[in-house]
């Protein structure tokens, strides 16, 4: 039995970080362990089959290993499949009620970014209404057999109330898929500036068709603005996003005007922040509009 050591733990990692990075990268059977841990916790399941798969020559996992693997990417291909048709049907009864509703990250920012809602792992599905039709919006979601997780059904008034004060969203669970929802009134994170109305965001909202459906989500600046706000929140906790960023960058995106939409200090700070963390572990180029902001 291969001894489990930090050693070999800060081996996997840097051997995933060079191949996320498109370096030359070589695994060793006792690696396994840890890099298929690290491939769940930062959402880089699909990646890992992918680059396993077409390089057999840098790595010496068994077929039993890389059968695994690949049941694990099957689960997270149903998982999308669900998330997808969950978050059209979710789209088609608000509209159906006139609320309007947009939807981000998750699955939406697969086919955004990646060109399909299978490329990229997610686990819920995101979107936020104007705060006046957040209840309404509840109950709509309610009615297509979701219940409301987080906060718990039949709690008092007070306690809502105090809940509300707090937070940003429920959390609402699918019964027939699993399925979760997150449905925000607000995004402004925790102890992190991102200035959102979200009737100014609506005005320039842009529409993605997804199997058939249209659904409305942010303008890219926005999009990308609060992708850097998510991660600098979230201590850029998982690799996926890191790529996420990379897609970004081969949009082309006018980093100028971004900067310029930022509606602080603190929202360029974001930005920096990302690209340095892009750069250190992706190789990623950082733009000269970036590059010119004040270190925080």
């Amino acid at each position: 039995m291969t001894a489990h050591t930090p050693q070999l733990q800060k081996q996997a990692w840097e051997q995933l970080l060079r191949l996320l990075a498109g370096r030359s990268w070589q695994f060793r059977p006792e690696h396994w362990p840890y890099l298929e841990k690290l491939a769940q916790w930062h959402h880089i399941v699909l990646e890992l089959h992918r680059e396993l798969s077409r390089h057999t020559d840098r790595h010496q996992f068994d077929q039993q290993q890389l059968e695994a693997l690949h049941l694990s990417v099957l689960a997270e291909r149903k998982n999308l499949l669900l998330l997808t048709e969950l978050q059209n049907q979710a789209c088609t009864e608000l509209k159906a009620r006139g609320i309007r509703a947009l939807f981000f990250k998750g699955v939406l920012v697969g086919q955004w970014l990646y060109g399909s809602t299978l490329a990229r792992q997610c686990r819920d599905i995101d979107m936020v209404v104007h705060p006046d039709d957040h209840e309404s919006a509840s109950r709509v979601l309610q009615q297509i057999d979701c219940f409301r997780l987080i906060p718990a059904e039949g709690i008092s008034a007070f306690a809502m109330a105090r809940y509300r004060a707090a937070m940003k969203d429920y959390s609402l669970v699918h019964r027939p898929s699993g399925g979760l929802i997150e449905l925000h009134w607000s995004l402004r994170p925790f102890r992190q500036a991102f200035d959102f109305d979200f009737d100014t965001v609506w005005e320039k909202h842009r529409d993605i068709n997804i199997d058939g459906q249209v659904i409305s989500t942010f303008d890219n600046s926005t999009h990308i603005r609060y992708l850097a706000t998510h991660g600098c929140n979230s201590h850029w906790g998982r690799l996926c996003w890191l790529l996420d960023w990379r897609q970004i960058c081969q949009l082309n995106p006018d980093w100028q005007a971004l900067v310029e939409d930022c509606a602080n200090d603190r929202e360029k700070a974001h930005l920096k922040q990302a690209f340095a963390l892009a750069n250190k572990q992706l190789g990623l180029p950082i733009p000269d509009a970036i590059s010119a902001l004040p270190t925080a």
